[in-house]
């Protein structure tokens, strides 16, 4: 008998494991999912901004203008999250 519940709680410990594991698997591909999504929505939104660069001749003015990009471009990351 004892042998029995020992089994069963052991049993019950097991599949509460497993839930909690396909739970946290769950979370994180829906996570992952999300987060997708709002990267394909920010360059989808973005990607006109994208054929309005200006190329300039000296790489200095080209450093300057794709840093501004890409500052611009994080800070919209940073308001997605």
């Amino acid at each position: 008998m004892k042998a029995e519940d020992e089994e069963k709680a052991k049993r019950k410990q097991q599949y509460r494991e497993q839930s909690e594991k396909a739970a946290e698997k769950r979370r994180l591909e829906t996570e992952l999912a999300y987060r997708r999504q709002n990267m394909e929505e920010f360059f989808a939104n973005h990607l006109a901004d994208a054929s309005r660069v200006t190329y300039a001749g000296t790489p200095e003015i080209m450093s300057f203008a794709i840093a501004a990009y890409e500052m611009s471009a994080s800070s919209m990351l940073g308001i997605l999250k």
